[in-house]
């Protein structure tokens, strides 16, 4: 962090920013690398947008995504039961 948001140039209100979000790359939450400090504005300016393409992209594709998870489901190329052990394991992980 060299203490100026690199979008406007703002010396003030600075936060950090995962370049690749958290929630989809958790192997790189805390990699320096993944990392940029930018003002609040600017940050919230940009998730705004991030979201707005991530919401066209699913758009997109989410009626194939729905339909094929669904029929995978069904013809049994998915356990639920896997799925749910996997989900309570994550989330144990978590909390510690």
């Amino acid at each position: 962090m060299n203490g100026v948001c690199p979008i406007c140039g703002c010396r003030a209100n600075l936060t950090k920013h995962h370049i690749l979000k958290r929630v989809v790359f958790p192997e790189l939450k805390n990699k320096r690398s993944n990392t940029i400090a930018i003002c609040r504005h600017c940050h919230d300016a940009l998730e705004i947008v991030i979201t707005e393409k991530e919401n066209a992209i699913l758009r997109k594709y989410k009626k194939e995504i729905y339909v094929n998870t669904l029929k995978d489901f069904i013809e049994g190329r998915i356990d639920p039961d896997r799925v749910i052990k996997r989900k309570r394991r994550k989330s144990s992980f978590t909390h510690l």
